[in-house]
């Protein structure tokens, strides 16, 4: 039943205790599915290698009070893969640039 009914709808079709019966709402939980079924195939998740034949481009989130972060990507053309995630608080950007030279 549970490859019939998938993750989302088994607990409340066929609950095993009382708690089950009544899940969160699902409700503006968008691409759930789509990403449930990402992770289970391995597709996502899984730590990719980082490709030296390739450029690295960076996005960064400047924190304004709070953390500042970078994600760094990579692209063979088709797929979109982020290697790496970096993170802190309370750094100027000449720690940011000795990160990105490290990485």
């Amino acid at each position: 039943m549970y490859e019939e009914q998938g993750p989302d709808d088994m607990k409340s079709e066929y609950p095993s205790c009382i708690e089950e019966c009544f899940p969160n709402s699902l409700q503006g939980s968008y691409f759930k599915r789509e990403l449930s079924n990402a992770r289970a195939d391995k597709r996502i998740g899984l730590p990719l290698p980082f490709d030296p034949s390739r450029p690295v481009n960076t996005f960064w989130d400047i924190g304004m009070d709070d953390e500042n972060c970078i994600w760094f990507h990579q692209t063979d053309g088709v797929r979109h893969r982020l290697i790496d995630f970096h993170r802190n608080s309370g750094e100027g950007l000449p720690h940011h640039v000795q990160v990105i030279k490290e990485r």
